[in-house]
């Protein structure tokens, strides 16, 4: 899988923010640290549904890049993340957390991280 950097919009509670991430190629998601209300970033990263702006789980933190891109890869197992943002929120969330909850804790058990 072919990672590229790009500038992205996320949605936050105080409005939209534009920032550079780094797009997973053909993927509909991206990975960034995650942003800080005083306009600075954690140390961890977070991964972004392209289409919406939307976080694929706010309480998931990957601890490096290398984690952020592995996680990417398992989620496009899951379902097409290019699709639009009206189909994208007919699916069932009830389907789609525990699997990516699941992929979470693989990726953080492959890289050495506690869970």
């Amino acid at each position: 899988m072919e990672f590229q950097p790009q500038t992205i919009t996320i949605k936050t509670k105080e409005g939209d923010v534009t920032f550079e991430a780094i797009v997973g190629v053909g993927t509909g998601l991206a990975y960034h640290r995650h942003h800080a209300k005083n306009g600075k970033f954690h140390k961890t990263y977070g991964v972004t549904i392209l289409s919406t702006g939307l976080s694929v789980q706010s309480l998931i933190q990957l601890p490096t890049p290398e984690a952020a891109q592995r996680f990417i890869e398992l989620l496009t197992e899951i379902t097409d993340w290019n699709k639009p943002e009206e189909e994208l929120r007919k699916l069932d969330l009830n389907e789609l957390k525990p699997k990516a909850v699941k992929a979470y804790h693989q990726v953080l058990a492959t890289s050495g991280v506690a869970i």
